[in-house]
């Protein structure tokens, strides 16, 4: 008999009564004895028939009433509607927890600045992400809440949860001021950027996107009232704001019906300061257009990075040049279309790399499209000292401006201390135009480009039109050296001068005042008005 517990688990022996019951068909027997096919010596009077003993087990497992036994003692005895809760309950509880996993993929996706959909065949960067880190693959395969109407609903969620405690920061300081521009994007719409800076208690300076604003034109109107919405929605009071930064366009910082104009009138405390890093590249601008040194210098460069840039196929054959030659240092860098303060590395690349640049473009010439003739012309450039000349003056000059304009945008950097950045450069401005500095930077020029280029001679002087020619003789320079001197001292003249001009605004010394002011007010010095 032991070896029948082995076979038939189910087999329960009566000591007492000396008989076999099985154990399933006992516990459910009251269910068993509506059910006609129920085997009653298991389960009422017991089995003792020893000779058919395996005969008979067998053939009462395989019996229907064993096996409704064994259903209900395995369903527990739940009401259909309790089961069907149960399991909405359940389902409920799994797509929450999908949802919330999708929440966390998409935040990281636009913490991080990656797009949300792609053309890739795997599916988009989400859909990739949630199969990685969801176990219950149904929510992906059923494309629940994927739609583009479900994923911008979620980003606009998500968008005014950060911006509701923004507000909140904001409005916790009350004072702030307003930060805005315009531009197009890729799909030739102009949007306006609106941004805040406020100063929390511990004195930490805070400049916060609030968000982008599509416009239908640029005209003043229309951005002033886009601000004024915004501010609106945003419930900040208009007679806190305390400053305002644009840049230099006519729409801004017009002086008759500009933006920043209205505004002040309106809310006089809302001083309106000219984009320090915008007054630098105006600068840099302007030294472009006036100064011809630098402005052939900027266009060779333009030209020589396009070829380089542009096309696979030079790409190559400069970094196979930059090989033979056995350089180790970095290739051609691409100049900032609208960041001017920004292009100093992409002219001192062209620097270090000029060798090989101009055996690039020399082989590059050897043909007869429009490219090869452009590399032939930018060849011949380079064999020019002017050339080499104007690259290390911009070189020179656009360093210091970037590192005045790196300072100038700083989060933490006051009125005060912008003032004395200005001054700073301007000072090394002044020492650069002397006689000796341009002497040594000139000798040093000339010595770097003896291998690179040809020697430095004067440029063939043009006679001036009929229409403006007074009948005077052509200035003519007493040698080499002296021409470059008035190049070299008429580009820092010019930015010097567009340096002075442009932070000599109104409203930015008063505001430097104002800080002044309040700075000797809280350290007890006295004031003087």
């Amino acid at each position: 008999m032991p070896l029948w517990y082995d076979q038939f688990k189910w087999i329960h022996f009566c000591q007492s009564r000396l008989k076999v019951f099985c154990f399933y068909c006992m516990k459910a027997s009251d269910s068993l004895t509506r059910s006609t096919t129920a085997d009653q010596a298991f389960v009422t009077s017991g089995f003792s028939n020893w000779k058919k003993a395996i005969q008979k087990f067998k053939l009462h497992e395989r019996s229907l009433a064993h096996k409704n036994a064994l259903i209900t003692l395995a369903v527990p005895k739940v009401p259909i509607n309790e089961q069907l809760l149960r399991e909405a309950d359940n389902t409920r509880r799994k797509h929450r927890q999908s949802l919330l996993k999708q929440l966390s993929a998409l935040r990281y996706l636009l913490r991080q600045g990656i797009a949300i959909r792609n053309d890739h065949v795997g599916g988009s960067n989400l859909t990739i992400m949630l199969q990685m880190v969801l176990e219950e693959s149904t929510w992906v395969k059923d494309g629940k809440y994927q739609s583009p109407e479900c994923i911008n609903e979620m980003i606009e969620i998500m968008g005014h949860k950060v911006l509701r405690s923004l507000i909140i920061d904001v409005q916790s300081q009350k004072w702030y001021s307003i930060l805005a521009d315009e531009t197009r994007d890729l799909s030739n719409r102009e949007q306006m950027v609106i941004c805040l800076r406020y100063v929390s208690n511990e004195y930490e300076v805070f400049e916060d996107l609030t968000g982008l604003v599509q416009l239908d034109n640029i005209t003043a109107d229309t951005i002033y009232s886009a601000l004024k919405d915004c501010i609106t929605r945003m419930g900040l009071d208009f007679a806190n704001c305390r400053g305002q930064g644009y840049d230099g366009a006519r729409n801004f910082q017009g002086h008759v019906k500009g933006v920043a104009k209205r505004f002040q009138d309106d809310y006089p405390a809302a001083i309106s300061v000219h984009c320090l890093a915008h007054c630098i590249n105006l600068c840099l601008q302007e030294a472009t257009r006036t100064c011809n040194c630098i402005k052939q210098a900027l266009n060779f460069s333009m030209e020589a990075i396009q070829l380089i840039k542009l096309s696979p196929k030079r790409q190559v054959l400069f970094e196979s040049i930059q090989k033979q030659e056995g350089s180790q240092v970095h290739g051609i860098r691409t100049l900032c279309p609208t960041r001017w303060t920004v292009r100093t590395a992409a002219m001192q690349a062209l620097i270090t790399n000029y060798r090989t640049l101009e055996y690039t473009m020399q082989e590059a010439s050897d043909g007869s499209d429009d490219c090869s003739r452009r590399a032939s012309g930018v060849a011949a450039l380079m064999e020019k000292f002017q050339t080499f000349f104007g690259l290390k003056l911009s070189v020179l000059l656009f360093g210091i401006t970037e590192q005045l304009s790196t300072t100038l945008q700083g989060r933490e950097i006051n009125v005060d201390d912008s003032f004395m950045a200005v001054k700073l450069c301007l000072q090394t401005l002044q020492r650069l135009r002397t006689d000796c500095e341009f002497g040594r930077f000139f000798k040093s020029v000339k010595s770097q480009a003896s291998d690179l280029c040809e020697h430095p001679v004067l440029p063939r002087m043009r006679r001036p039109p009929r229409r403006v020619d007074d009948g005077a003789s052509p200035h003519v320079f007493p040698s080499v050296e002296e021409y470059y001197r008035r190049e070299y001292f008429e580009a820092i003249d010019i930015i010097k001068g567009e340096l002075e001009r442009r932070f000599a605004q109104e409203n930015f010394l008063f505001a430097r005042q104002t800080e002044e002011l309040l700075l000797n007010s809280a350290n007890a010095k006295p004031i003087n008005l």
